[in-house]
C-alpha cells in the first residue's frame, strides 16, 4: 500500500487567536518512524461508488488537516473505501499508530447509534501490536451532531493523549467542550456566547468546517520522538521478548484506566443530576398546564414552550434508561460498560438544561405579550 505525505500549506484558523497555524510534514521521515494513520470508510453498498470514494477522501483530508493544527508531523496510508464484507478481512498496515474507521450512514446507525455511541476513541487498548482506534459515522444526528464535529471530537482525544496530557485534559477538556456543544450550539445556531470558544474553522480544498478548537496549552508541545503504538514485527530472542513484556506490564500499570473508580465517582453525579433535572421538567410542565392566554402571539410562545418540554421529556427518558442500564452493569461488576452508560446518561441529562431555559423565557415573553 502506498504511503502519502500529509498535504502542506493548509491553514487552520483558530477562533480564539488571530494567527493561523501551519505545519509542514518533514519529507525525510517515513511511516516507520513517524506518527502514521490509516483511514477506512466502510460502506453498506455492494461496492464503493463514486460518492463513497469522495466521502473517503473528504474525511482523510479533514483528519490530516486537523492533526496539522496540533502541530503533529505525520504520514497516512492512502485512505481506503471498502464494503462491510471486505472490512471483515481487513489487516491494518504494519506501521499504523491509529486506525480511523468511518461507517456509512446505514452501518453507523446500526453499529454505533443503536449502542448509544456517536463515536469513540480507544486509548486503553493501544499496544505495540494493535493500533489505537477511532470509529465514527457519516450520519448527521440530532442526538450526536454533525459527523465532522464528532470526528474532530475523537481526534482531539487522540491528539491530546498522544502529546502526553493527563486524562483530565484528553478526556475531561474534550467532554467539557462537548457538553457546551450539546447545550448551546448543536442546532446550527452558533450565536450564543458559549459557542465561539469551542469552535475552530478548518479549511479543506472544497469546504470550511466547524471543528473542535485546540487548547492553547497544546501549542508548541513537543510530541514523542518514537513511534507511538506499533513497531515492525520481527523475530526476537526469548530474553528480548521477556524484557519487552516486563516493560509493557509496568506501562500498563501506569496507563490503564480505572473504570471501577471512575464509574463509582460518576454514579452519584448522574443520580443527582437526573433527580434535579426531573424535578425541573415536571415543574415546567405544571407551569404550562396552569397557563391560559388569549393573545395570539402569547399563545405561539406557549406552543414553543410545549415543544421544548417534549424535548426535555425525550432526553430525560434517554437519561433514565441508560442510568438504569449502568446500575445493572455495576451490580454485575462490569464497570467499563457501566462507565459508558453513565457517561451517555449524563450527556442526555445535560441537554435538558437548554430547553428548561427556553421554557422559562417563552413563559416570560408570553406573559409580557398578554398584558
Amino acid at each position: 500500500m502506498k504511503t502519502s505525505l500529509a498535504k502542506a500549506g493548509i491553514l487552520i484558523i483558530i477562533l480564539l487567536f488571530s494567527a493561523t497555524a501551519k505545519t509542514q510534514v518533514d519529507a525525510t521521515h517515513s511511516a516507520s518512524d513517524t506518527l502514521t494513520y490509516h483511514l477506512v470508510y466502510v460502506t453498506h453498498n455492494k461496492s464503493c461508488y463514486n460518492y463513497d470514494i469522495q466521502i473517503t477522501n473528504k474525511y482523510n483530508e479533514i483528519t490530516t488537516n486537523y492533526l496539522v493544527g496540533y502541530g503533529l508531523q505525520h504520514f497516512y496510508y492512502d485512505p481506503s473505501c471498502m464494503t462491510e464484507k471486505d472490512f471483515e478481512s481487513y489487516q491494518t498496515p504494519q506501521y499504523t499508530d491509529i486506525l480511523i474507521v468511518v461507517y456509512s450512514k446505514n452501518l453507523g446507525r446500526e453499529i454505533l447509534h443503536e449502542n448509544n455511541l456517536g463515536g469513540f476513541f480507544t486509548w486503553v487498548e493501544g499496544t505495540k501490536k494493535d493500533p489505537l482506534r477511532i470509529e465514527v459515522c457519516d450520519c448527521p444526528s440530532h442526538d450526536y451532531g454533525d459527523p465532522v464535529w464528532v470526528l474532530s471530537h475523537e481526534l482531539a482525544h487522540f491528539a491530546l493523549y498522544y502529546l502526553g496530557f493527563e486524562r483530565e485534559v484528553f478526556e475531561g477538556w474534550v467532554h467539557y467542550n462537548q457538553s457546551i456543544y450539546y447545550t448551546y450550539c448543536q442546532e446550527g445556531d452558533y450565536t450564543d456566547s458559549h459557542c465561539p470558544p469551542i469552535f475552530a474553522k478548518l479549511e479543506t480544498s472544497n469546504y470550511d468546517y466547524s471543528v473542535m478548537n485546540i487548547p492553547s496549552e497544546a501549542y508548541g508541545v513537543k510530541p514523542p520522538q518514537k513511534k507511538f503504538a506499533t513497531e515492525p514485527v520481527v523475530e526476537k530472542t526469548k530474553k528480548t521478548v521477556e524484557n519487552k513484556q516486563k516493560t509493557s506490564d509496568k506501562t500498563k500499570q501506569k496507563t490503564t484506566f480505572d473504570y471501577k473508580k471512575a464509574t463509582l465517582k460518576k454514579q452519584p453525579i448522574i443520580n443527582s443530576k437526573i433527580d434535579s433535572t426531573k424535578a425541573g421538567v415536571y415543574t415546567a410542565q405544571e407551569a404550562l398546564y396552569s397557563l391560559n392566554f388569549k393573545n395570539e402571539k402569547a399563545k405561539k410562545e406557549i406552543e414553543k414552550a410545549w415543544t421544548a418540554l417534549w424535548w426535555t421529556k425525550k432526553y430525560l427518558k434517554n437519561a433514565e434508561t441508560t442510568q438504569k442500564e449502568g446500575e445493572n452493569f455495576v451490580s454485575k461488576l462490569k464497570y467499563k460498560e457501566a462507565y459508558y452508560k453513565y457517561h451517555y446518561s449524563l450527556e442526555r441529562a445535560n441537554k435538558i438544561d437548554k430547553y428548561l431555559v427556553e421554557i422559562t423565557d417563552n413563559i416570560k415573553k408570553a406573559k409580557s405579550l398578554e398584558k
